[in-house]
């Protein structure tokens, strides 16, 4: 089995609830969006055997947790699902950093996940469509681990929708 990785290295996460704590990130190729302020480069990959990323996640450093990022992880589910179980028995914790917007995907490996990190995708900052009925599935899907949430506001987002954000996020979790 193989996946289009961009990189792995082991550094600090830089933002939500484990910000400051040391990961090894696994960044897969690809994402089903085009945000306006995406900053991820998305030109080169490796495709990768799931033993060489193994292989390289022991070699990056010695964190035990191992953030799946992106692009979107979620679009290679198939190997998330295989590499998380391996790494699972290998003691590691798994953090996953996605887009929130493939909930069938995250059902396929939610169980095998300890940490979703979701990106809520406003509209008004994305310059793309609203997704808050995939938003909505996601975090039911969601909360059977730990799970927060994080968007980037910026000063020209329209403030409905983060009030629709805001809504969603407290149905969800409260019912």
């Amino acid at each position: 089995m193989v996946a289009k990785i961009s990189e792995i290295f082991q550094s600090i996460q830089g933002e939500g609830l484990y910000q400051g704590q040391t990961q090894v990130f696994v960044r897969f190729f690809g994402c089903n969006l085009a945000c306006g302020y995406c900053d991820t480069n998305s030109e080169s990959f490796e495709e990768k055997e799931l033993s060489h990323v193994l292989s390289d996640i022991a070699s990056a450093g010695r964190a035990k947790i191992v953030s799946l990022t992106g692009g979107e992880p979620l679009l290679h589910w198939e190997f998330v699902s295989e590499l998380s179980r391996e790494l699972a028995e290998k003691g590691y914790r798994l953090y996953l950093e996605t887009n929130g917007t493939l909930p069938k995907e995250l059902v396929e490996v939610i169980d095998l996940i300890d940490v979703v990190a979701m990106d809520f995708k406003l509209p008004s900052s994305t310059g793309l469509r609203a997704y808050w009925d995939e938003h909505r599935e996601f975090l039911r899907y969601s909360l059977r681990k730990e799970v927060f949430v994080k968007m980037v506001v910026g000063a020209n987002d329209c403030a409905q929708d983060i009030k629709i954000a805001a809504e969603l996020i407290n149905q969800v979790s409260s019912g």
